[in-house]
């Protein structure tokens, strides 16, 4: 069986910035808060010195005119029901990864597909994987995604390891950059190292 394991780093403030009112061409600052420490920021907040873990005077001292919402569980949750909605257009095998007990902030927001019986149908990975993103850059999430062989995926979601093909994919960007990262892609089905490389549809 093959895998896709599609990680979504930013959901929590991408589904928040999805309620409000912006100028796509200048985001304000946004952060998130879990109870009154700041949990995430964009980057105009972060250009702005707020960051994770800020106490929320702190951050409305920095930057007076920040938006902060608090973070919300349900609001992610819907927001990753629609990724993987989006995604059983490519396979009717789709999970949605709970967090590890263990390690909770373990790739929180994760969904996995097994895509082996869809490979000849979209003509191989490569093509399943860009059309896969194309389908996901409406919902305006970055996604990070992997593929192996194996239901461990998720545990590769945020970085590449030997035998995996890593992506990052970004909304709203138009070709390769083909940045290395340390392996080579073609060599992931022989079992070398793989190539994590950043794309968009």
């Amino acid at each position: 069986m093959l895998w896709i394991a599609l990680h979504l780093p930013a959901l929590s403030l991408e589904s928040f910035a999805a309620t409000l009112p912006h100028d796509a061409a200048r985001p304000p600052p946004l952060a998130l808060l879990d109870g009154h420490a700041i949990s995430a920021a964009n980057a105009a907040a972060r250009a702005l010195g707020v960051k994770p873990g800020l106490k929320r005077a702190t951050a409305l001292a920095l930057a007076p005119h920040i938006t902060l919402g608090q973070a919300d569980p349900q609001r992610d949750a819907q927001a990753l029901s629609a990724v993987a909605h989006a995604a059983l257009a490519f396979t009717p095998t789709v999970v949605i990864q709970p967090p590890s007990e263990a390690a909770p902030d373990d790739t929180p927001h994760t969904v996995l597909l097994e895509v082996q019986a869809s490979l000849r149908y979209f003509g191989g990975l490569p093509v399943l994987l860009k059309r896969l993103h194309q389908a996901l850059a409406p919902l305006g999430h970055r996604v990070n995604s992997v593929s192996a062989a194996r239901r461990s995926a998720r545990r590769c979601s945020r970085g590449s390891r030997p035998g995996w093909i890593a992506a990052i994919w970004r909304p709203r960007k138009r070709r390769s950059t083909g940045r290395r990262s340390g392996c080579s892609a073609p060599a992931a089905s022989t079992g070398r190292r793989c190539r994590a490389w950043a794309c968009a549809p």
